[in-house]
């Protein structure tokens, strides 16, 4: 069941989580470390500014904290220096301690439900939410004083509620389920734009000045692919792409020769656009339906397909690089790409746990966790030398490195 909560202005101890966690305006050297969901506006779910975690001590990773935040629902972190910022069914937006999971502030009156990924960006934090009744999109910008600074709203009467925002150039790019995509000053909340495609949407992907949606749910014609122009919302191109279901966003990647936009479909059929015309330049096929968002790395496509296999892609071409097949197990979470290596959840052997593979060759390097995890699905994040799970049973669990002896208390 979908609660409605009233909008009101919060002012809570998130003020000082905010301040005193670097949420302070950064400098570029300072930017947040997990900053929204798929790690960037063009969903590559590639960190490439963590170094700590290596093939050789990933599997001395340990559970350093978990803690419980939510009944049903915990969405994916989101992190700055230190601050681990996340949105669950009860206590709305959590600002925590990365190092000892200790709640720093929170701001529970939100307006809707079913809340998403935050974005952040210095000292601001924006989330989306959904109403019930009538079904309506929020998008919510929360200011270091854990003041609600402004609140957006879809505008169309047969909205499903908002997508995760993806945040670049000061905008926040916001995909309604159904119908409409919208641009949105990320300092006012003002609408700079809105573009209508009538079909049902996955999240914004962003880059080079052009937003991506991936269709789905399209029974009389083909989903699609369609691209706008970031700055007015002009459509760009729009291209077919499978008639079975794409549920999820769109990911934007180089090849050695042009930037594309890769879509997956439940037909296995993995498709890369020019993102510059939407020609297609290429197509391929993994055993089973797409079943988690497409990751993407270094001239590498990586995709889960069928819960049980995982496939890197050549960027230049869709041809196999490698492809690991989990035999009993089964993937249970998004991909996580960090310093050479592939970070999900399995289910193994009826236990939940956090497995890693080396990105070049598929080699398993470890497998951890086990009756320490919870649930059946996991959201993951690597970050400043640590994984953090959010698991559907709402709770939030952070791995970490031993300490080296000079970090250790005494």
């Amino acid at each position: 069941m979908t609660y409605y909560r009233p909008l009101i202005r919060a002012v809570c101890p998130l003020a000082l989580a905010l301040a005193a966690a670097c949420l302070a305006t950064p400098s570029r050297a300072e930017a947040a470390s997990w900053p929204q969901a798929g790690f960037d506006a063009a969903h590559t779910w590639f960190n490439a500014s963590e170094k700590r975690l290596r093939a050789h001590n990933v599997a001395t990773l340990t559970q350093v904290w978990s803690r419980q935040l939510g009944q049903f629902y915990i969405g994916q972190t989101a992190q700055s220096k230190g601050a681990i910022v996340v949105c669950s069914n009860l206590f709305g937006v959590s600002v925590l301690s990365a190092e000892n999971g200790k709640k720093q502030g929170s701001v529970a009156t939100l307006a809707g439900d079913n809340c998403g990924t935050p974005a952040i960006h210095g000292a601001i934090a924006y989330v989306t939410t959904s109403g019930a009744e009538p079904n309506v999109g929020y998008l919510t910008a929360l200011d270091n004083a854990g003041a609600v600074l402004w609140t957006a709203t879809s505008s169309d009467p047969q909205s499903l509620g908002f997508e995760d925002p993806a945040l670049a150039s000061r905008t926040l790019f916001v995909a309604d389920r159904r119908n409409a995509v919208y641009a949105f000053d990320a300092a006012t909340g003002s609408t700079r734009w809105r573009a209508e495609t009538g079909l049902l949407h996955n999240a914004a992907a962003v880059r080079d000045g052009t937003v991506v949606i991936t269709t789905w749910g399209s029974i009389f014609a083909p989903n699609r692919v369609w691209a706008f122009a970031a700055k007015d919302g002009a459509t760009r191109w729009s291209s077919e792409a499978d008639r079975s279901n794409m549920q999820y966003p769109a990911l934007i990647t180089d090849s050695s020769t042009e930037a594309l936009a890769i879509a997956g479909a439940d037909s296995g059929s993995v498709r890369a656009f020019s993102l510059a015309s939407g020609a297609l330049s290429w197509q391929a096929a993994v055993p089973g339906y797409v079943s988690a968002p497409i990751a993407a790395a270094q001239g590498a496509v990586f995709v889960v397909s069928g819960n049980r296999t995982i496939s890197a892609l050549s960027a230049d071409d869709g041809s196999v690089l490698w492809r690991a097949a989990l035999d009993q197990a089964s993937v249970s979470s998004n991909l996580a790409l960090a310093n050479g290596l592939v970070f999900c959840t399995v289910i193994d052997g009826g236990e939940h746990r956090l497995a890693v593979y080396r990105a070049s060759t598929g080699e398993p390097i470890a497998r951890i966790g086990g009756t320490s995890l919870t649930g059946t699905f996991g959201k993951v994040t690597v970050v400043e030398g640590r994984v953090h799970v959010a698991t559907n049973q709402g709770v939030l669990h952070v791995f970490a490195l031993p300490a080296a002896p000079s970090e250790r208390r005494p």
